[in-house]
Formats: C-alpha cells, structure tokens, sequence
C-alpha cells in the first residue's frame, strides 16, 4: 500500500469487509468484501469527479465486475446555502 491509499478492515465470519481509500487520480472510497477463501466482491464506490460531482457505484450482483446501481451528487448541490 503506497501513501496515496489507505485502508481500513472490518473482520466477520466469512471474511474482511476492506474500506480503501485512494487519493489519486482522484479521491475514492473503494468497499468490498475479501472472503477468507481470497475471493473479492466489489461491494461500493464513491469518487470525487473533477467538474465536483460525488458519483457512488453500486454491486448488487456479487458474480459480476460490473455495477448495477449509480447515484450522483451535483456540485451545485453539495455546495448549497442549507440556511
């Protein structure tokens, strides 16, 4: 692990739940599940997109690389007057 990741783990019984937080290219919040016979399942990801934007990916089908649900968070959004 270099200086630009950092990681957190969580164990249970069926394996680690691995938080790893990446800062470049850009800023990610990568979570999966490593099981204790050594497969990974992507389980969620959240990244910081240059125009601002707060993009989060979604595995629902634990046998695919690819994800199935995404949300999207403006910059204008995130950055609004709350009062």
């Amino acid at each position: 692990m270099s200086q630009n990741e950092k990681q957190f783990a969580i164990d249970t019984p069926i394996g680690k739940i691995i938080a790893e937080g990446i800062t470049e290219p850009y800023p990610e919040i990568v979570i999966y599940l490593k099981r204790n016979d050594g497969e990974t399942i992507n389980l969620s990801s959240i990244n910081y997109e240059s125009g601002g934007d707060i993009e989060n990916y979604l595995w629902m089908d634990v046998f695919s690389d690819e994800y199935t649900n995404h949300k999207s968070w403006s910059f204008e959004d995130l950055t609004a007057d709350f009062s």
